[in-house]
């Protein structure tokens, strides 16, 4: 009955019925109407019908579930990162449940109605981001309490207390969860260690490692694993692979860096050039399925927090015995390329060899003998290389390839942990002779050792594919109402037009605003066994190979080379590269994250020293309750509150902007403003402006 009930709901969609009304439809006497009723609370607690007031009835309108994870805003709401290119997912705030920042759900989503966004409300908490907290200790009468970043949920974070443990208010803690509670209870935590002082900036560094769960320890067995490894052992493999030690390699790094992974040799002959590309072989030192190589594995990428890192090796092989240091011999993978006078490929090889770096030259002293200021015995392989990297970029340009160059923050610390300046980084030649040795190395690779997953030749590619549909018509309205170019969702499906837009504007004082809502407006380039190509670069096949030291996949791309080279199968099945693939995405996502929020950390650190002064920057987002503002030099944001710009101002979300609807003054993105600093939280991870 209960089917036929539904059947005859479902012939008129929308629209209520009353119970007598479903009895006659069904042609059943009025004595059964007792049974039709139970039916129909049956059919309810079921969730499939609605049991209107007045007794009609009505089918529960399908509703689509989906996974995605949760984002939350101090005030209680949230939005769900959905897996597929769709726009994020709006969550109310008494529909979160007991979920918290971080958690993957599961969520009912509802239609627009009413001229409303899409919402949703959480029915499943589907895994916890993490079973242990770091927060700040809060005394609140007798009870302790734990404030986490970037938000502390709106049930709070009880802190059970050890008779024998000495707390003080204030002090950075890490808290492991006992009991998870409800939506309308605590969660109640236990702390395992404390990190010291939330307002000292010395602790940053712990502070962040904790929140992320990494450690700069390495456990045991991998220690007593590098014991056997030394000089000797480099010998022992040297007498087996290709003697280039004669070749004057050089490695080109920042100043501060504590490894280095490649190393880059050229020479002319009669036909033209040899270029050499030499990459630590750091599969050489890790045994697939060590105790090291599952460490490696398990971290998947080295951590980099400004002048510390959180390797993904441990020193002892990072910074000496892999690192292609001065004056030592080391094993490397060398791609050697014979190129004519024009630098156009003639033929080219990968081979095991033993190389011995003659000098490590940082990016400001190659960019100094390229400009003529300082005089060097390598000054001539500088300039071959120079010649050969503009002939590269410009080929790959002509290609469509996007040429990003958005300005990262150069942080200088001091003692105390406080950034004494900050700077935006600066493009230099030099750096472009590595990215195009790097990029030439990567592709030639891919292209020779790749294949399709389907035949066996699976390779782990690094790919980008195409952006989706919404994100590049979101992208071209707002380069319309910025006045840049009118609004057509069609032209960026090219990369080549990407490229032309970066050009036009590269001169313009919105360049980095521009570049980083391109970069926003594309799909994440991830790794992966199938062969689709890198849009951003536009290159048909690509893969990491040049960064083992810091990279898995890189050190998974090795052994594939070496296990060929000598004859040998694959190492990997397909089912574990795609493994291998799917963690090292996550978790390099996961490593980028860490590192923005040092940077932020640090950036607010510097504005809190800086309250009162007046600075310029350019507006980076707007949102109904103020607008975003970076700043010039420090690249440092913060947030003038829409409440500070007078009581007529609306939010126009189509055109980026609030109007004072009484002045019919706006403030749009990439407006260049003057603003002062008014506050700074650093619990919440917040600084405040006004305009000045």
């Amino acid at each position: 009955m209960q089917k036929k009930i539904l059947e005859i709901l479902s012939q008129n969609p929308g629209q209520s019925m009353t119970p007598r009304e479903i009895q006659n439809q069904l042609g059943i006497k009025s004595r059964n109407t007792r049974q039709i009723k139970s039916e129909l609370k049956g059919l309810a607690a079921a969730n499939k019908i609605r049991i209107l007031k007045g007794g009609k009835v009505r089918l529960v309108k399908k509703q689509t579930s989906v996974e995605g994870k949760l984002t939350m805003n101090q005030k209680g709401f949230g939005f769900v990162i959905l897996d597929e290119d769709v726009p994020d997912v709006f969550i109310p705030r008494n529909f979160i449940r007991d979920a918290i920042n971080g958690d993957r759900v599961r969520i009912q989503v509802f239609t627009k109605r009413h001229g409303m966004r899409t919402w949703g409300k959480i029915i499943e908490i589907v895994e916890r981001k993490r079973s242990s907290f770091v927060g700040t200790l809060v005394k609140s009468g007798h009870n302790w309490t734990l404030e986490i970043s970037p938000f502390t949920p709106e049930r709070g974070i009880r802190v059970r207390k050890d008779k024998h443990q000495e707390w003080k208010a204030g002090q950075t803690v890490v808290a492991k969860v006992v009991d998870w509670g409800s939506a309308q209870t605590p969660l109640f935590c236990e702390i395992t260690k404390i990190i010291g002082d939330s307002k000292d900036p010395r602790n940053d560094f712990e502070l962040i490692v904790q929140s992320h769960d990494y450690s700069a320890q390495f456990p045991e067995p991998v220690t007593k694993a590098l014991t056997s490894i030394g000089n000797r052992f480099i010998q022992k493999h040297a007498s087996r692979r290709r003697n280039l030690r004669k070749l004057r390699v050089l490695t080109i790094d920042p100043a501060s860096a504590r490894d280095h992974d490649d190393g880059l040799s050229i020479r002319r002959n009669s036909s033209g050039y040899e270029l050499g590309i030499h990459i630590a072989d750091v599969s050489e030192f890790v045994p697939l399925h060590s105790d090291l190589d599952k460490e490696a594995f398990a971290r998947a990428t080295s951590v980099y927090l400004l002048d510390r890192v959180v390797p993904m090796l441990p020193d002892r092989l990072s910074g000496d015995l892999c690192s292609l240091m001065e004056g030592k011999d080391r094993l490397a993978l060398s791609v050697l390329i014979q190129m004519d006078r024009q630098f156009a490929i003639q033929r080219w090889e990968v081979v095991e060899s033993v190389v011995k770096t003659h000098a490590f030259l940082t990016y400001q002293d190659v960019q100094s003998i390229l400009d003529g200021k300082e005089k060097s015995p390598y000054a001539q392989d500088c300039q071959w290389l120079w010649s050969l990297a503009k002939t590269w970029f410009r080929k790959r340009s002509e290609k469509g390839s996007i040429d990003f160059d958005i300005a990262e923050p150069v942080i200088e610390l001091s003692e105390t942990g406080i950034p004494h300046s900050i700077t935006p980084s600066e493009r230099l030649d030099s750096h472009r002779i590595v990215e195009e040795c790097m990029l030439l190395a990567n592709r030639l690779i891919a292209e020779r050792f790749g294949g399709d997953a389907d035949r066996g030749g699976a390779l782990i590619y690094r790919v980008h594919e195409k952006p989706g549909e919404e994100r590049l018509a979101s992208f071209s309205r707002l380069l319309s109402n910025l006045n840049i170019l009118p609004d057509q969702p069609d032209r960026f499906h090219d990369p080549a037009a990407i490229r032309d837009l970066l050009i036009k504007v590269e001169d313009s004082p919105y360049k980095n605003l521009i570049e980083t809502l391109a970069l926003r407006s594309m799909a994440k380039a991830r790794y992966s066994t199938a062969k689709i190509g890198h849009f951003g670069l536009a290159f048909n096949t690509y893969c990491h190979f040049t960064s083992p030291i810091r990279r898995y996949p890189d050190l998974t791309v090795h052994r594939m080379i070496k296990a060929e080279l000598n004859g040998k199968p694959s190492p990997y099945s397909v089912d574990e590269l795609n493994q291998i693939a799917s963690w090292t995405t996550e978790q390099e996502q996961k490593a980028l994250i860490a590192e923005r929020e040092f940077i932020r950390l640090k950036q607010l650190r510097w504005l809190n020293e800086r309250i009162g002064e007046v600075f310029s920057g350019v507006i980076s987002g707007v949102i109904g309750a103020g607008f975003f503002v970076e700043l010039e030099t420090s690249l440092a944001e913060g947030l003038v509150p829409a409440i500070t710009l007078g009581d007529n101002v609306v939010f126009d979300e189509e055109k980026y902007q609030l109007q004072n609807r009484k002045t019919k003054e706006t403030y749009a993105l990439g407006d260049l403003v003057k603003v002062k600093v008014i506050s700074v939280d650093l619990k919440k991870r917040r600084a405040n402006f006004i305009l000045a």
